[in-house]
């Protein structure tokens, strides 16, 4: 089952929507419901189909390839729309190489090569010349709020949980600093 959060707003006085609604929306299947096209055209006032940026952001987990699922679904019903893959890799005080001298350095290069795959199998020939794949570096949560302020992202599409650890037992950290901290619109899969 997949469970959609889909977070907007009225206009903030600079121009960008606030998050102060929620629609969930659940089922046994990935299409989009009617509902959900519905509310996305909101997002620009209802003018019609004009989600023309949508932000992924994802780290190579399941909840992100679900959310991933996602966003093909809605390029079917955006046919305008780009996607902007974010891939955001974590700057940590202490990398793994130096607490574990056995891992190795390369672990980063092929976790990132995985998501590359990822995409190319989830948008394949239909979308994938859609999609533009970026790695940034830095806190998750607070690049993909860049990244999608730098694009002018319509919406901001994520998973519920990503891989780290105890952030697991609840809505994801990311997830809910995005919920918390953007006003961009966020659609939030599980």
């Amino acid at each position: 089952m997949v469970h959609l959060s889909l977070v907007f707003g009225p206009v903030a006085p600079n121009g960008l929507r606030t998050l102060d609604n929620i629609i969930e929306l659940s089922g046994s299947d990935v299409p989009i419901p009617k509902g959900l096209v519905d509310d996305a055209n909101l997002l620009n006032g209802g003018g019609g189909n004009q989600v023309n940026v949508i932000l992924w952001a994802t780290d190579g987990s399941e909840s992100a390839y679900t959310a991933g699922e996602m966003v093909r679904h809605l390029l079917t019903g955006f046919p305008n729309a780009k996607v902007i893959a974010l891939y955001v890799r974590e700057i940590f005080a202490y990398p793994p190489q130096a607490l574990v001298p056995s891992a190795p350095v390369s672990a980063e290069l092929n976790e990132q090569q995985n998501i590359e795959k990822q995409i190319t199998g989830l948008f394949g020939e239909t979308h994938l010349q859609r999609v533009k794949f970026m790695v940034v570096e830095g806190h998750p949560a607070v690049k993909i709020s860049e990244e999608a302020d730098h694009f002018q992202a319509d919406l901001i599409v994520v998973g519920s949980h990503g891989y780290h650890g105890l952030n697991r037992l609840v809505l994801g950290s990311v997830s809910r600093h995005l919920l918390d901290h953007t006003v961009r619109p966020v659609l939030v899969v599980r």
